[in-house]
């Protein structure tokens, strides 16, 4: 069996750069292999291309036109080149200014994404999933093409940070901790253990300055000793010299990151069923390692028909022996995390509410312009673009009933990141006249505005 491709629309920022037909072009002389179908986001970093009961929709720039498009007649662009359509749903909502769906942090600080677990988030997503898919369906009639079904994009949604050594996961909102009052540890409520310093993250994760450094063999069935093993061998924090139990505090962490991995599998069966994708694929993007943190989920557990049909996650030296589902590589280090970040960045330095009311009303237009350079760097680095990768990827399953089945790559490249910054619009802040900052400094307010975990 052959490799079968699909287009990764990161955001339709990049359609006022290229049009489906260049697109799709630069596909088959990249990869040599003609796609099947384009993945496109239903949500924007600015917002909802299409008529919706809950915000304004936001026009798309589409080259060559110059009216706005929507997110109707963006499909009809690639339908009509015989692409199938696979819709993504990122489930932070930037874009949405209501403190009530934010998510919280161990410290009880709030940051602007919406958390996933959320009642009001899990009906605002399906809902909008829901017109997203009926919009494309009526959009591909007459083309030959059709709506597979939509993929949740889970690189994301729990941001951490850290600092002073101290870990600032999420979520920790009303609503998350109700969920976790039924799950205690010796007595104790899980979530007490957190509320302290050092506490049994710092056994797996290590504020780095720049980012945060983590244990990455972490699997579901890990044994305590092995945690702790792990932990001395990283430099982490083994609480072999403090008063704290090191094994009860290693059976802590094991029970937390379980924990987690249960309420996020249970918010996507929750969002699916809502969407009412009959006879659609059930499709999830997350990270080729065998926990992430910031999805909360052990790869190898989301191997299972009742949760999905399909994953897609970037190729790395973990071998993952993927039986029950379907799955593609995601040509893309970190899978969504750096592109995600960088058009996440775009649109809200250009956004005079974000200028105004939040962290990067701070920082000065060039303070902005430079960070906005640096997301760029880091998401060009992050790119997986030879032949060469793909020549390297997993067998294809020549069943295809599960198993490798191709690969999905973003159509982003210098050229195109690079116009999208040139052409930026940024507001003054609320401070114009500070003195430039180091590159250590920028590093710094980048992390702090995005997440340390970069």
């Amino acid at each position: 069996m052959t490799e079968r491709s699909l287009i990764y629309v990161p955001d339709m920022a990049v359609l006022s750069q290229r049009n489906a037909e260049e697109i799709k072009t630069d596909h088959q002389r990249r990869w040599g292999i003609a796609a099947e179908g384009v993945v496109l986001p239903i949500c924007t970093a600015t917002g909802v291309p299409f008529e919706n009961a809950f915000t304004s929709q936001q026009g798309i720039r589409y080259k060559g036109k110059a009216e706005s498009s929507y997110f109707g007649d963006v499909v009809k662009e690639f339908a009509r080149l015989g692409l199938d359509i696979y819709l993504t749903l990122d489930p932070t909502l930037h874009f949405i200014k209501s403190d009530q769906l934010h998510i919280i942090d161990i410290s009880e600080d709030s940051s602007a994404q919406a958390c996933f677990s959320k009642k009001r988030t899990k009906k605002l997503l399906a809902d909008l999933a829901k017109k997203a898919i009926e919009i494309a369906t009526e959009s591909c009639e007459g083309t030959g093409a059709e709506t597979i079904g939509v993929a949740i994009d889970l690189t994301d949604i729990l941001p951490m940070g850290a600092t002073n050594e101290r870990i600032e996961l999420t979520c920790f909102c009303a609503e998350c901790r109700q969920y976790f009052s039924s799950h205690r540890h010796g007595g104790k409520g899980l979530v007490e253990y957190f509320e302290t310093f050092p506490n049994p993250w710092n056994m797996a994760l290590k504020d780095a300055g720049s980012g945060i450094g983590q244990i990455n063999e972490l699997k579901w069935d890990i044994s305590p000793d092995r945690i702790i093993g792990l932990s001395k061998l990283k430099g982490f924090e083994s609480f072999e010299d403090r008063e704290e139990d090191s094994h009860e505090q290693a059976s802590v962490l094991r029970a937390y990151l379980r924990a987690r991995h249960e309420q996020v599998t249970q918010t996507l069966r929750e969002i699916f069923f809502g969407i009412e994708l009959v006879g659609k694929k059930r499709i999830l993007i997350t990270e080729g390692s065998h926990y992430d943190w910031t999805s909360g989920t052990f790869l190898m557990k989301l191997d299972d028909e009742r949760i999905c049909d399909e994953l897609w996650f970037n190729p790395t030296a973990n071998d993952f022996d993927i039986r029950n589902v379907q799955y593609r590589s995601f040509l893309w280090k970190r899978s969504t995390y750096f592109l995600n970040a960088f058009f996440q960045m775009l649109g809200q330095s250009q956004d005079r509410y974000m200028r105004t009311y939040t962290g990067l009303a701070r920082h000065t237009q060039g303070e902005v312009k430079n960070l906005l350079d640096l997301r760029m760097r880091q998401v060009l680095g992050a790119g997986i673009t030879e032949k060469l990768d793909v020549f390297l990827l997993p067998d294809i399953n020549e069943e295809g009933e599960a198993g490798r089945i191709g690969f999905v790559s973003p159509c982003i490249d210098e050229k195109t990141c690079a116009s999208l910054v040139g052409k930026a619009r940024i507001p003054d802040g609320i401070s114009e006249d500070q003195e430039r900052d180091s590159p250590e400094d920028m590093l710094r307010k980048l992390m702090g505005l995005m997440g340390s975990n970069a």
